[in-house]
């Protein structure tokens, strides 16, 4: 059971730092 609560918090981390670059990215198009 704690292996599967390690790969939520993995999973969830990896999904926000994705979401994190997307949004810089979106950011840097935006200001140009």
């Amino acid at each position: 059971m704690e292996f599967l609560i390690l790969t939520l918090v993995v999973t969830f981390v990896l999904l926000a730092e994705m979401v994190n670059t997307a949004l810089e990215i979106v950011v840097d198009l935006a200001e140009e």
